[in-house]
């Protein structure tokens, strides 16, 4: 694991260290969404999973899986080797893990294969996003490409999940880092720029309702049920 790596994870043991880290560089569109989906989700008996959480919980009940066992987690493992039976959830969640996987579509396969028949995935990935490894960095998606991997689902949306101010706020906090080979430096460096910039963001409301945001945004996201539509 290479030293930038090890910073995100003192950061995540450490909770006290998130005191000087600035502010998240994208403004997500969706966050009310999410958590509106989760609550119509989350009746009796229903399993949410939430795969590549960092420990995050939408609820007391819903499975927190990570590659690593951040507090808060509940299940670590490998997103691609899902450890749960066939047909078994209601509802799962990939909010920024599918770039971070060395082969996408073994994950999406064991989504596919762990979603109950109805069941729901709901999917956020980067389109234009600064390098960022935790633990390793692969890959970016248009709508299209995301469409395109999730073939095996009927398609319920897909659009943008965050604007393009988002992105450059992102590439600011990140472009000072390239300088840098000591990556303790070059994170301080990023910490710094990081608080000067996070604000760049909030320009992205001006844009929401812009039909062709999808052309330069920062994240696109999809929801999908197992289940094609009947031809």
């Amino acid at each position: 694991m290479s030293k930038q790596n090890n910073l995100i994870g003192i950061v995540r043991k450490y909770p006290i260290l998130r005191l000087i880290k600035p502010p998240d560089p994208s403004l997500n569109y969706n966050k009310r969404y999410i958590k509106k989906l989760v609550a119509n989700t989350a009746k009796d008996g229903a399993i949410i999973i939430d795969v590549g959480s960092g420990g995050r919980k939408f609820t007391s009940e819903s499975i927190s899986l990570d590659l690593n066992s951040y507090p808060g987690v509940d299940v670590v493992a490998d997103a691609g080797k899902l450890p749960f039976k066939d047909d078994l959830a209601d509802l799962v969640i990939l909010s920024a893990v599918l770039e971070h996987v060395p082969n996408p579509y073994w994950v999406v396969s064991e989504v596919l294969r762990t979603l109950k028949r109805g069941g729901s995935v709901y999917v956020e990935i980067p389109f234009l996003q600064a390098y960022h490894a935790d633990p390793a960095d692969f890959q970016r998606y248009t709508i299209n490409g995301l469409k395109n991997i999730f073939s095996d689902f009927r398609i319920l949306e897909a659009g943008v999940c965050v604007g393009p101010f988002s992105a450059v706020a992102f590439f600011l906090r990140k472009f000072p880092t390239i300088f840098f080979k000591n990556a303790y430096i070059a994170k301080s460096i990023e910490v710094i720029v990081g608080w000067l910039t996070f604000w760049i963001k909030y320009f992205d409301w001006l844009l929401i309702k812009v039909k062709r945001l999808h052309v330069v945004a920062s994240g696109v996201y999809l929801l999908a049920t197992k289940g094609k539509l009947e031809s």
